[in-house]
């Protein structure tokens, strides 16, 4: 497991913060929640992690989580690169115990 924390603004091509308050948790939650095609216990799972994001920017995860997470994000089409490439830069960066 490792922690994966995305409480950190989101910043345009210059690193200035696109929207004050604006994070890389509260960018990727709706990713979580609107998902639609996945197995029932993702749902759950997809749900929860939505939820601990837009409250304390973090999640836990194993790298089995970080696969699929990866994945959510890379053919989501409404989320853009500027915030899908800082999310798996971090998810890259993990040391999982």
């Amino acid at each position: 497991m490792a922690k994966l924390n995305l409480n950190t603004p989101l910043l345009d091509e210059s690193g200035n913060e696109i929207k004050e308050g604006q994070t890389l948790a509260k960018a990727l939650m709706p990713a979580l929640t609107r998902r639609g095609s996945v197995d029932e216990t993702d749902i759950f799972k997809y749900y929860s992690w939505g939820l601990k994001l837009s409250t304390d920017g973090f999640i836990e995860i194993d790298k089995a989580d970080a696969k699929a997470l990866k994945k959510i994000i890379i053919e989501d089409p409404n989320l853009f690169i500027i915030t899908k490439v800082p999310i798996i830069e971090l998810i890259d960066n993990l040391k999982f115990k």
